[in-house]
C-alpha cells in the first residue's frame, strides 16, 4: 500500500488556525450587536439612566458642540453613549458612572445653589473644564472618550475627518527596475 502525504504545510495550518480563530472571534464581537438588535425596540436607554439622559446629552455637547460642522448630538452620539450604559456596562460600572454623573449637580450647587443643566451655559462649561483637569470626576474620562469614539465613528463625524483610506495612487502593473525595486525592499517611494 502506498503511504501518500498531504500537500498541508505547518505554514498552511498556522494560517488555518489563525483564519479559524478570527471568525470565532469576529463570531463573538457581534454577538452584542445582535442582542442590542433585539432589544431596541423595548427601551433605548436603561431605567436607572432615564433620569441623567439629559445630563449625559448636555455633556455630549458640550465636549463636542456644534460650530459650523455638527455636533455630538447631530452625530447621536447621546443615544450612543445610552447604548453603551444599557447594553455594554455591567450593573455595578453603570451605577458607579451614574454615581459620579450626580457630582455635576453637587458641584453646580456650589457655584449657585442650582443643578448643573439650569446653570447658565458659562457656569456649565467651567464646571466641565474644571472636573476634566481635575480629575475629581472619574467616569468623566470615560464620557468623554466615549464621546469623541461616538462621534467619529458615526456617519456624521466620519464626514468631518477628510479621512482617505487608501492613501495615493494604486498604479497596478508596475514594471521592476533597479530603481523601483530599491524603492520597493526599502519601503518608500
Amino acid at each position: 500500500m502506498k503511504k501518500t502525504h498531504s500537500n498541508f504545510s505547518r505554514r498552511d495550518m498556522l494560517a488555518m488556525c489563525a483564519s479559524m480563530s478570527a471568525t470565532f472571534a469576529a463570531m463573538w464581537l457581534t454577538k452584542p450587536h445582535l442582542a442590542f438588535a433585539d432589544t431596541a425596540i423595548q427601551s433605548e436607554i436603561a431605567p436607572e439612566a432615564q433620569p441623567y439622559h439629559e445630563l449625559i446629552t448636555r455633556l455630549a455637547d458640550i465636549i463636542i458642540p456644534k460650530t459650523d460642522t455638527p455636533g455630538a448630538i447631530e452625530a447621536g452620539v447621546p443615544q450612543f453613549l445610552q447604548t453603551i450604559l444599557k447594553d455594554w456596562y455591567s450593573l455595578s460600572e453603570r451605577q458607579k458612572l451614574l454615581d459620579d454623573l450626580a457630582n455635576f449637580d453637587d458641584l453646580a450647587q456650589k457655584s449657585g445653589n442650582r443643578r448643573f443643566l439650569d446653570a447658565p451655559k458659562d457656569v456649565q462649561y467651567e464646571i466641565v473644564k474644571h472636573v476634566d483637569e481635575s480629575g475629581q470626576i472619574p467616569s468623566f474620562a470615560d464620557i468623554k472618550a466615549f464621546t469623541v469614539f461616538g462621534f467619529y465613528t458615526s456617519e456624521v463625524g466620519a464626514n468631518q475627518l477628510d479621512y482617505t483610506p487608501v492613501p495615493g495612487v494604486f498604479k497596478p502593473c508596475t514594471p521592476v527596475t533597479p530603481k523601483t525595486r530599491a524603492a520597493m525592499i526599502q519601503g518608500i517611494g
